[in-house]
């Protein structure tokens, strides 16, 4: 999975179009530069030729630009990782279904590290946002690493049990 990681640069920034107004005002501003690549895995450097819809009647100069833009490799990793419980009740007669939340993230490739463990992220679970229509409760992200992007948590929402008395 690879994504734009800079600002794409067109150089020279302008371009001068000479011919008929009518075909002049006809020309998109800004103009879409066409970029015959279908899979960019590694940064781009290239000229790139201004396509004018009637070439035999107008003019661009210059008839190039030089376009660039840097690309990275991005990873979806997953780590399990335990959370605290605040405010349960102490006599037990309602706790979370499940120990773990799985939190799956989105790292640049050249960011990451070699692995990431539970003790790198922080999770609560609350009580106190108890929701009583379906029994769950959210958990909370406190803390995690800052190249970790794309955050989810599965469950998004824990089941609370409430055994019968």
């Amino acid at each position: 999975d690879y994504r734009l990681v800079s600002s794409i640069n067109v150089s020279p920034d302008s371009v001068e179009i000479i011919g008929p107004k009518s075909l002049i005002d006809t020309v998109a501003s800004p103009y879409v530069i066409p970029i015959n690549e279908n899979r960019i895995d590694d940064g781009f450097e290239d000229q790139v030729e201004v396509l004018l819809d009637r070439p035999d009647v107008t003019l661009a100069i210059p008839d190039e630009v030089t376009a660039s833009f840097e690309v990275d490799r991005f990873d979806r990793l997953s780590v399990s990782v335990p959370f605290e419980s605040f405010n349960f009740p102490e006599d037990s007669s309602a706790f979370p279904g499940t120990e773990y939340v799985e939190i799956q993230f989105t790292v640049r490739r050249s960011n990451r590290e070699d692995e990431y463990e539970a003790s790198d992220f922080g999770l609560t679970v609350d009580y106190n946002l108890f929701e009583p229509s379906d029994s769950t409760v959210a958990p909370i992200l406190i803390y995690f690493p800052e190249e970790a992007d794309e955050i989810d948590l599965v469950p998004e929402n824990l089941k609370i049990v409430i055994p019968d008395n």
